[in-house]
């Protein structure tokens, strides 16, 4: 699945180009809970890198990715995008791509400008985000091109071609932020050498996390990031 956010709304500040997220003597816990899942973490995530976010079960990996990306909010502490506090009014364009990706029965091109208007959609924008998705060879050789039909569940189409076909929708969204999880978990070793060389390459003007239990995928990763003890910390990264 994947889940572009887009936060609009009147007199927003709007952020065109993230170089930093910056989380700073951030605490949270859960209503129900009375231990706390972070105590005072400190973390800056930086443009043109990637970030491999590892940790137990229950740990808080998704819990954190939910307070950078604003859909929860911390007791305590701040997250910065380019210095603005997040909130309503800041505008910020995040992907999130899943290990199961949301395919509608629809065409290759209403799935790519997911949300968008028939009338809206850019053709050769979506060419382009094919082309850097890997996928460019493979509409070549459809006979309906970008206005193949999905099937169901995108049963048509192998796992590496629908994690790609995700990754061009996150292109095509402008995404300046793309947050993966586990992304090769369910593909084979061949597929996915090719979707981490994909995925490296996403790194240039944006701004990569990546959850992961897989050294493969670390592989990539510019920085290891490691949740445990209600912290996060930097783990050397031997690459």
């Amino acid at each position: 699945m994947i889940l572009s956010k887009f936060f609009m709304k009147d007199n927003v500040s709007k952020i065109d180009d993230l170089n930093t997220i910056n989380i700073k003597d951030v605490v949270f816990r859960y209503a129900d809970r009375k231990d706390l899942i972070f105590e005072s973490v400190n973390i800056t995530f930086n443009k043109g890198n990637i970030y491999g976010l590892v940790g137990e079960t229950g740990s808080g990996k998704t819990t954190i990715l939910n307070i950078i990306t604003g859909l929860i909010k911390p007791l305590g502490g701040t997250v910065k995008y380019n210095n603005l506090e997040i909130d309503d009014r800041v505008d910020r364009k995040i992907s999130y791509v899943s290990q199961s990706t949301c395919l509608q029965n629809s065409t290759i091109k209403n799935n790519i400008a997911f949300g968008c208007h028939e009338n809206e959609i850019d053709i050769n924008k979506i060419n382009s985000c094919l082309k850097s998705a890997k996928l460019e060879q493979l509409i070549k050789k459809l006979p309906d091109g970008i206005e193949t039909k999905i099937s169901e569940l995108g049963a048509n189409f192998s796992g590496g071609q629908i994690q790609r076909l995700s990754i061009a929708r996150a292109l095509y969204a402008d995404s300046n932020l793309i947050i993966f999880d586990e992304p090769t978990s369910s593909l084979d070793e061949s597929t996915k050498n090719e979707i981490l060389n994909t995925i490296s390459k996403l790194r240039k003007n944006r701004i990569v996390i990546m959850i992961t239990h897989s050294k493969m995928d670390l592989n990539i990763c510019d920085k290891i990031l490691e949740i445990k003890n209600q912290s996060i910390v930097e783990l050397k990264n031997d690459k």
